[in-house]
């Protein structure tokens, strides 16, 4: 019974949640110079997590009737696990996680119900369509925005700001400006949202395959071209900065990337599985030089604490793949 939510859960895929995360939250601190709060960090991970396994239970809920035919074999076309409970469990997480997300700011608040609407629509529409890869696509690029936005300081925060005294017009003008300093500042997080969207939709055209003993080779070369993307997509804003850095950065993801796909000559469920573990590799292509930055222009606590991101990173790599031998990642 447990093995069967974990696995439904999706839970070998939790790491590379928290590495999204917590990858968006460092891109915030570096873009507002803010000093590091632990309950920052682990909130956002929190919310992540919970519309992580939301969305994963909600959709094994929605295609109950394809698996019974398709996968008897699974937790709920078998009866081991009623729909009722886990329908149930998918809506504690997913409005579990947008109500944590409002402790944050309302601007990752918003984040957290775009990400759950998106769950939304991929649920409905992935079994109809091969475009069900872009919302979910989007929803793993918008853990880096749920990250970024929750180290937000909003001028609502008036104690901070020193503007109690102050005429509400004037609080109106300031939280617009900091809205807008904000949305300007998000904008850096785009070029890895377009990234992680083109690396799910590769990482999909392998896993469509899953059930075949060859992956076709317009899948392939389709799919190792949009995931290899990201090298593009996750170095544009630190190769002209730290050019050192991201290139010893991109040598674990590369290496891991090649060397899985190769693997799936021999076994494409497991090296799909494989891949989706490499989703951490992806963030540590800007974690490492995001990290020595922030230790650089002491950003953080002290004097080596910037290395926490690509150390989550490598991290959450590996304990994916521990996980994956506890429950299957798809």
């Amino acid at each position: 019974m447990v093995r069967d939510w974990l696995a439904m859960g999706r839970v070998a895929n939790l790491p590379t949640v928290v590495s999204n995360v917590m990858l968006g939250c460092g891109l915030g601190i570096y873009a507002r110079s803010w000093e590091v709060e632990v309950w920052r960090l682990v909130v956002p991970c929190v919310v992540g997590c919970l519309l992580y396994l939301g969305g994963c239970l909600l959709n094994d809920w929605w295609d109950r009737k394809w698996d019974s035919e398709k996968k008897p074999n699974r937790p709920l076309p078998s009866g081991r696990v009623s729909g009722g409970s886990v329908l149930v469990s998918s809506a504690i997480c997913l409005l579990g996680g947008m109500a944590v997300s409002a402790y944050l700011s309302s601007s990752a608040f918003f984040v957290a119900v775009g990400i759950a609407v998106l769950i939304s629509v991929y649920t409905a529409i992935h079994k109809k369509t091969a475009w069900g890869v872009l919302p979910m696509g989007l929803c793993r690029g918008f853990l880096y925005l749920l990250g970024f936005l929750s180290q937000v300081r909003t001028s609502d925060e008036s104690d901070e700001l020193g503007v109690n005294q102050q005429s509400v017009l004037v609080d109106e003008m300031i939280q617009t400006m900091d809205a807008v300093s904000v949305m300007v500042q998000a904008t850096q997080v785009a070029p890895l949202v377009i990234g992680m969207l083109c690396f799910v939709a590769g990482l999909s055209l392998f896993a469509r395959a899953e059930t075949e003993c060859i992956v076709p080779r317009a899948n392939v070369v389709c799919g190792i071209g949009l995931m290899a993307l990201v090298i593009f997509t996750h170095s544009v804003n630190w190769m002209r900065h730290l050019p050192v850095w991201n290139l010893i950065s991109l040598i674990p993801f590369v290496g891991v990337l090649v060397w899985g796909i190769l693997r799936t000559r021999k076994d494409v469920g497991e090296r799909v599985s494989w891949l989706l573990a490499t989703i951490a590799l992806v963030d540590f292509v800007v974690a490492l030089p995001l990290g020595i930055a922030l230790w650089q222009e002491g950003f953080v606590w002290g004097v080596k604490e910037g290395l926490v991101f690509p150390t989550v990173s490598i991290f959450a790599f590996g304990l994916a793949l521990v996980l994956q031998r506890v429950a299957p990642a798809t």
